[in-house]
């Protein structure tokens, strides 16, 4: 059964986005959580346990999370 559940995390003051969202993706699939979520300099992030870290750094890069936010499965 896949789940629903997310959890809402915190990182402290100088975490790098990089190793926030591989932190993230480790805890969801640790936790198996679909998304385990947080905000990064007024950004929501949304991360599961396939997310592409890739990708999601290259979206952060280009729109900083502007208008809705992260959301990678």
């Amino acid at each position: 059964m896949k789940s629903s559940m997310t959890i809402k995390v915190e990182f402290l003051v100088g975490t790098e986005v990089e190793k926030a969202v591989v932190e993230a993706k480790q805890k969801a699939e640790l936790w198996q959580v679909a998304y385990v979520t947080f905000d990064f300099n007024g950004a929501g992030f949304s991360i599961g346990a396939n997310a592409d870290v890739e990708e999601v750094i290259a979206e952060w890069k280009s729109t900083r999370g502007k208008p809705y936010g992260i959301c990678a499965a």
